[in-house]
């Protein structure tokens, strides 16, 4: 089953039309779900159901995947200059633009690095370096997502020397 205007395959069960109809079981609102492959097509999405939609659930093919499928980020951005995010959804948006949340988003496992304290802390302790350098992506993704994710330094100060501890000891996260 094709979606009419984006073109691309939807689940096999037709979607219900968006509405303030609720289910006994989930008495959230029933949602259309959509799978656009560019900006273009959910840009012409929009429009044609700016009215008569209280919703969407957006199908995001995973990057690399080989899918052609509109982004988060474009999803947003087709959102805002259509004039469809919801005030409150904008609000958020621009709050987040402006105290930095927007741009600081944790960094994808293939772009992230070792931050200056744990490098530093690596530096001092030959063997936990060592097996720093030794761990997979995987278990290395966890330290440093883990590290870049807390919201108040004291919780990255425990978080590192959590880490810092377990990496002498030749421990990993996960198995």
């Amino acid at each position: 089953m094709y979606h009419a205007e984006c073109g691309m395959p939807t689940s096999a069960k037709p979607a219900a039309k968006a509405s303030a109809k609720t289910s006994a079981k989930n008495p959230a609102p029933v949602l259309p779900t959509v799978r656009c492959k560019d900006t273009q097509a959910f840009i012409k999405w929009l429009a044609k159901h700016h009215a008569s939609s209280a919703g969407v659930w957006l199908q995001i093919a995973k990057k690399g995947s080989g899918i052609a499928s509109i982004t988060h980020a474009q999803a947003l951005e087709a959102a805002i200059e259509s004039g469809d995010m919801r005030p409150a959804g904008l609000a958020e948006v621009e709050r987040a633009k402006a105290d930095g949340r927007w741009d600081a988003a944790y960094d994808a496992q293939s772009k992230m690095t070792v931050p200056d304290d744990l490098a530093t802390l690596l530096a001092k302790n030959a063997k936990a370096k060592a097996f720093f350098e030794s761990l997979d992506s995987r278990n290395r993704f966890a330290i440093l997502f883990r590290l870049q994710t807390a919201k108040k330094s004291e919780t990255r100060e425990r978080r590192l020397a959590k880490f810092a501890d377990m990496l002498k000891r030749g421990e990993k996260i996960y198995p």
